[in-house]
């Protein structure tokens, strides 16, 4: 009964901690794993039994627990929303692009000229030569 109590208390602690983003609840899930490993090892009567196996799986969780949420990032007021991040993104880029469209129909324009300039040199050379 223990067993299954320190395994749910586990488990809610941690996936509380990831929910709400709270490092504290995940050590504190990590030390329930450890409270659990340590109890299935009191319960063990041999080396290689279920219980002992309980203690290293206890083991290895209370680890990997507190590993990951030492490595999970509080959540603070102060940082904006996704949304607010790719909007600000997406409006740049927007605005990237139109900058590019405006500088290249302005190319286009300029290269328009220079075609036309062209034409009338060779247009004046045809009047003289008779050749384009």
């Amino acid at each position: 009964m223990v067993t299954i109590l320190l395994i749910v208390l586990a488990l809610t602690l941690l996936i509380m901690a990831y929910k709400f983003k709270r490092p504290s609840l995940g050590i504190a899930g990590s030390i329930a794993w450890l409270l659990f490993g340590l109890y299935s090892l009191t319960l063990s009567t041999v080396t290689w039994d279920i219980y002992y196996d309980l203690f290293v799986l206890g083991m290895g969780l209370f680890i990997m627990a507190l590993i990951e949420s030492m490595m999970l990032r509080p959540k603070t007021e102060e940082e904006a929303p996704e949304e607010d991040v790719w909007g600000k993104a997406r409006s740049e880029y927007l605005e990237r692009k139109q900058q590019q469209n405006e500088r290249l129909q302005e190319f286009r324009v300029m290269m328009g000229r220079r075609r036309t300039d062209k034409q009338r040199e060779r247009d004046d050379d045809f009047a003289e030569t008779g050749r384009f």
